[in-house]
């Protein structure tokens, strides 16, 4: 809902429907990940989270490059190009050091703190992506980017430990 909120400002008066679909195709991705971060839990129990991070970045890349192939369409002057020092650097150091290591840490955090409190940046990254476009490229909020910032902190706060949505439910305790 916040994500709605805070991104169909800018497609409902056009009536843009790629930009809806966009949306619901990051609604869409963040449900997957979510539920792989759940699934992942047991896995990091009894394996590492480099091998379980290194199996899915295999299985991703396996899976992502034939279909990149297919709808890029490179050509031998585009795959010559990433093969000089300075695009090849850039993505080594994308794969192996902010992906690699980035999950690495997140596998982490979801076998030492859990799911949802691993995943809490979730809630908050979209909220300061429209906060940097708004002070570094001039971009205008309304009234229903506040509305689903607001909901996206929201949102966050129900899954701070010990706060959590035990207001919700006097039975629940803070649980």
């Amino acid at each position: 809902m916040g994500l709605a909120l805070l991104f169909a400002p800018q497609s409902a008066p056009t009536g843009d429907a790629a930009a809806l679909a966009g949306l619901a195709a990051v609604a869409a991705g963040t449900l997957a990940y979510c539920l792989g971060s759940v699934w992942s839990r047991p896995l990091l129990r009894g394996a590492s989270p480099v091998a379980v991070g290194s199996l899915q970045m295999l299985a991703g890349g396996l899976m992502m490059v034939p279909i990149a192939v297919v709808a890029e369409q490179p050509g031998p002057d585009l795959l010559a190009a990433l093969a000089r020092p300075i695009p090849l650097a850039s993505l080594l150091w994308l794969s192996l050091a902010a992906g690699a290591a980035g999950l690495t840490i997140y596998l982490r955090l979801i076998r030492d703190w859990g799911p949802t409190r691993a995943g809490m940046y979730a809630f908050v990254s979209p909220l300061i992506a429209v906060v940097l476009g708004a002070l570094v490229l001039g971009e205008r909020l309304g009234p229903m980017e506040w509305i689903g910032g607001a909901t996206m902190l929201a949102a966050a706060a129900l899954v701070l430990p010990g706060r959590g949505a035990g207001w919700l439910c006097t039975r629940c305790n803070g649980q």
